[in-house]
């Protein structure tokens, strides 16, 4: 073994070793002189050398160079106390971010029970830093525009085949009839396609939509215009988030639960919610790491979930190894 590789093994840096055998000269005599087998000098040819009575003294060997001072090393970065980082609020700015391809075709599976994925038809995703989901890459093209029309109008027209399940409300045997049945419908798809509960105002705009609808193309063709209209709707292509003025700092937003639910469900299932976060954010159960971190357990514990978590193959393309072929406990499969 090299002197280099058992210094490196011990953990001794080289600048120490060098510090340590800096000395150049020879130390009992001059090495020319004893190389030769000069008389009174040790021998390096062979075993030690013997002293010749009445030999001449041999030459005293030249004092070496003294080795190099070792050069102070750099001081270490001080230590990061946690405790005083996570009492740092300083969150980045939240952009408007639209329902990605993945995101829409799993939201109208959910919300309308569409087996198909449309939006595999639409124009190609923007894409930067090698994802497809980031917020200010997604432009909203004309031809992108015109297919969210095709979409909204072709699935409309389709879930209007069976309004009782649909609506899950039966006109004909609901106290109110027909009108009752379609605003109770609003109130219910709209938090679910919107994501969050609606406003008064909004559903006194809804009702009146359908009744100025209904009037033309009767009960069915006014549930249709509606799903149509609530297909294309910002609030349903879009996320937006507005949150709650943070009490010590108005210059910061706490994500309401609704908001906190939709991030969590988009992160694991690339979805709307579910029933479950709905009725969590509803009660306002999503305040505490603790709360958080069961509705994130559970949902990732959703079948869903599998097919969900994109960020391994879009940050990495190519082929990847399932975990559960790695003997990693608990894996799951990303492609």
């Amino acid at each position: 073994m090299s002197l280099r590789s058992s210094w490196l093994i011990l953990g001794v840096p080289l600048a120490a070793a060098v510090g340590c055998f800096g000395c150049s000269g020879a130390i009992e005599g001059d090495t020319s002189t004893s190389a030769s087998g000069g008389s009174g000098g040790a021998s390096l040819s062979g075993g030690p050398g013997a002293m010749t009575p009445g030999g001449a003294p041999g030459t005293p060997g030249t004092p070496g160079t003294p080795g190099t001072p070792r050069t102070p090393g750099t001081p270490g970065t001080p230590g990061i106390d946690i405790g005083t980082l996570c009492k740092v609020t300083s969150p980045g700015p939240s952009p408007l971010r639209r329902l990605s391809r993945a995101e829409y075709n799993n939201t109208v599976r959910d919300l309308l029970g569409v087996t198909e994925s449309p939006a595999m038809g639409f124009v190609a995703a923007s894409s930067a830093l090698g994802f497809d989901n980031i917020a200010v890459a997604q432009n909203a093209q004309q031809l992108l525009v015109e297919q969210y029309d095709d979409s909204a109008a072709r699935m409309a027209a389709n879930a209007i085949a069976n309004l009782p399940k649909l609506m899950k409300c039966n006109p004909t045997t609901t106290p109110g009839g027909e009108d009752a049945c379609a605003k109770n419908f609003f109130v219910d798809f709209g938090r679910r396609a919107f994501r969050r509960p609606l406003t008064d105002p909004e559903v006194a705009r809804h009702v009146a939509f359908y009744s100025a609808s209904k009037a033309k193309y009767g009960f069915a063709g006014a549930i249709e215009m509606y799903l149509t209209g609530i297909l294309q709707s910002p609030s349903f292509l879009y996320r937006p988030e507005f949150g709650t003025p943070d009490k010590t700092n108005p210059l910061i937003a706490r994500l309401s639960p609704q908001e906190l639910a939709v991030r969590l469900s988009c992160l694991i299932l690339n979805s709307m919610p579910d029933d479950v976060l709905f009725a969590a954010a509803a009660a306002a159960k999503l305040g505490t790491p603790a709360q958080i971190s069961a509705q994130a357990e559970r949902l990732l514990g959703d079948p869903r979930a599998r097919t969900a978590i994109r960020f391994g193959p879009q940050h990495a393309p190519g082929p990847i190894r399932p975990l559960d072929e790695c003997d990693l406990p608990g894996g799951f499969r990303t492609s």
